[in-house]
């Protein structure tokens, strides 16, 4: 595989809306690690496509959480037009959550049991959605149902066959593959890569991204409802893999799912017992958080698997499968 050199750059500086923790945005300490992106405390390194140009991305945090700012350096084969760098800031502004207010969320459960010392440790942080819809779509599938080191090895093989390599500030990251390329790609050969079933999820989603049927800049532009009718279009998407959907979207509402996994995790979080119902679980949430019970129930996730990374936590590690 022929790695692209991006040698192209531009730097700019960025200013998120406070308070915005770096780190604990760009990082995500719950995701199964894969060649895609890199991270340093301070700084993080990505690939993307947008326009059909494959770009890479290098932001460095150069303020603090109540005065943010960061320094953007854009990596591309060629020069890029003023019209195309406009647009693909708006776009960042929209992945990295960078003109999200979250004061109203701060004050209003300064005072929660949970969130009182969780604030300590992840104040300012954020959503995000790095990876494109397509993107998404595609890791989701690869974690059905598979322990961390089997999404890993499927993912790597993925990325080996598919991927393209990508260097630029003395990084070499992958791409993920465009829907392009697996739509035309026989259904047997993805199988021998071993991704079992998924293979046939692969090429269908695939194909309807090709054939327009989805659009994710579109989907960011119209109303809750008519979002989830198109989601529900596309192959394999259900309710759980909806919720999911939407809030990569910023079409966040209530909590309306919980995943099995999920459910063990909850349970030791909100009521310290090793399983509770979902209903239980759901209730307890929209009493608590209401209509920010999406976003809280985020940063318990991402406190806990910062407090893991940070220190073994024993029953986390069983839950999660390494």
């Amino acid at each position: 595989m022929k790695t692209i050199k991006l040698e192209n750059k531009i730097n700019l500086i960025i200013f998120p809306i406070a308070p915005y923790n770096f780190d604990k945005t760009v990082c995500d300490p719950s995701h199964f690690p894969a060649p895609i992106e890199i991270w340093e405390p301070g700084k993080f390194w990505k690939t993307m496509r947008f326009k059909n140009k494959i770009l890479g991305i290098k932001l460095k945090d150069v303020g603090t959480i109540d005065k943010p700012e960061i320094k953007l350096t854009i990596f591309s084969k060629s020069k890029l037009s003023k019209n195309f760098i406009q647009e693909l800031i708006r776009d960042l502004n929209f992945r990295y959550d960078l003109n999200e207010d979250l004061s109203e969320f701060y004050k209003k459960f300064k005072s929660d049991s949970l969130f009182r010392n969780i604030f300590k440790r992840m104040k300012g942080a954020h959503g995000r959605s790095l990876e494109s819809l397509y993107e998404i779509i595609i890791i989701s599938i690869v974690l059905q149902n598979a322990t961390i080191k089997r999404t890993i090895q499927m993912m790597n093989n993925l990325l080996n066959r598919y991927g393209q390599k990508v260097s630029f500030n003395n990084k070499e990251i992958y791409l993920i593959w465009s829907p392009l390329k697996l739509a035309k790609v026989n259904e047997q050969e993805l199988k021998n890569l071993k991704v079992g079933y998924r293979a046939k999820m692969f090429i269908k989603i695939s194909k309807q991204f090709v054939k327009g049927d989805i659009s994710e800049y579109k989907l960011r532009k119209i109303p809750l409802e008519q979002v989830k009718k198109e989601l529900l279009k596309l192959y394999g998407i259900g309710p759980a893999s909806l919720d999911s959907l939407l809030a990569v979207l910023r079409k966040e509402q209530s909590i309306r799912t919980i995943s099995p996994w999920e459910q063990r995790i909850y349970s030791k979080l909100l009521f310290n017992k090793k399983l509770v119902s979902s209903n239980r679980i759901l209730k307890e949430l929209k009493r608590r958080y209401r209509t920010w019970s999406v976003f809280a129930g985020y940063l318990l996730f991402e406190d806990l698997f910062w407090r893991h990374k940070e220190k073994n936590i024993p029953w986390l590690k069983n839950e999660i499968r390494y």
